[in-house]
């Protein structure tokens, strides 16, 4: 039995949990996923805490704690560890890990596993039925903001205060873009700042005023059951169900887990904006480009991801491989 210890926020945690999986299902490995190692696990200053009930994870085995798996006395051997959770554990690092272990098996293939086992995460009938009606013909636009920007980034997923002036212009573009070609665009927008989803908000207002169009903005009902709304992180979780949902995902920042695993739930279209950078070959969102199709396009070239890894190791940006170790 192998038992994984997610770390970091919902979309790294997922995200590992489709990674660790497929590798144990090559394997042939029992395969167990500790979702919250600890209720007080904070990240980026958040409880980092999301609760099992509000999922739906078909053929996966889920808990909240070592303490559940050991109290079925299941025997477990071993701990798969992931110490670089940003990329050790993307399609090509788990295929490239497969083959060095004498499995017979391409990058296609295990792309493909990727993309069936996320679909097995799917939310619980708390969440499915508060999924806004029709989403499927909106673009959802994910923002982030305080945690993604810094003086000093890692520009594999950060970027620098100029940086994200760029980006946010060339998504105010792409906006004005959809809203002057599309004769009634659609929009659902999840960030976990406020104020930074109401300035895009109205954004998208001022554009469709200008251009003389109409619009429609999707939201979250605001009915939601009091027994929902009280338990925590609920609307982190029903955003991401949501963005799964919408015909394309907008990453209104240079790359961000939570939208990966959403469109890799999803319809696997992603809008990414980091080629507008000088940066761009260093991204991290072009580790994905095997399951997801980013700005229209699949690359299945593998000396693409090879020489990618390789730059961030001569960086100093890769922090190691997956590896197992015992209990």
């Amino acid at each position: 039995m192998i038992v994984l210890k997610t770390i970091n926020g919902l979309g790294d945690k997922l995200i590992n949990v489709i990674g660790a999986g497929v590798y144990c299902y090559y394997k042939n490995y029992d395969f167990r996923a500790i979702l919250n190692q600890d209720i007080y696990e904070y990240y980026f200053g958040s409880r980092n805490f999301y609760d099992l009930s509000l999922f739906k994870f078909n053929d996966i085995f889920v808990y909240n704690n070592i303490n559940e798996i050991k109290n079925f006395n299941l025997g477990i051997n071993w701990e798969f560890v992931n110490p670089d959770a940003i990329a050790s554990i993307t399609p090509y690092l788990i295929y490239e890990k497969l083959v060095s272990e004498n499995v017979n098996v391409s990058f296609e293939e295990v792309s493909n596993m990727f993309l069936k086992y996320a679909k097995n995460i799917q939310p619980s009938s708390l969440i499915s039925d508060y999924i806004p009606k029709g989403i499927e013909n909106a673009y959802g636009l994910h923002l982030r903001k305080s945690d993604k920007i810094k003086n000093k980034p890692d520009i594999r997923h950060e970027m620098s205060p100029y940086e994200n002036d760029i980006l946010i212009n060339k998504l105010i573009e792409k906006l004005y873009c959809i809203i002057e070609l599309e004769e009634r665009p659609t929009f659902f927008l999840s960030s976990e700042d406020y104020e930074y989803k109401n300035y895009f908000i109205n954004v998208i207002k001022k554009i469709a005023n200008y251009k003389n169009k109409i619009i429609t903005i999707m939201n979250i009902s605001d009915d939601i059951p009091e027994k929902i709304k009280s338990i925590y992180n609920y609307k982190s979780i029903i955003d991401l169900f949501s963005l799964s949902r919408c015909k394309s995902i907008i990453q209104g920042v240079r790359y961000s887990a939570f939208s990966v695993v959403a469109s890799l739930i999803g319809n696997e279209r992603l809008i990414n904006l980091s080629k507008n950078l000088e940066s761009d070959h260093l991204c991290i969102i072009y580790l994905w480009n095997s399951v997801l199709q980013i700005n229209n396009k699949l690359n299945f070239d593998k000396n693409s991801y090879s020489n990618l890894i390789n730059k961030y190791k001569k960086m100093g940006l890769f922090y190691g491989d997956t590896y197992f170790q015992k209990l």
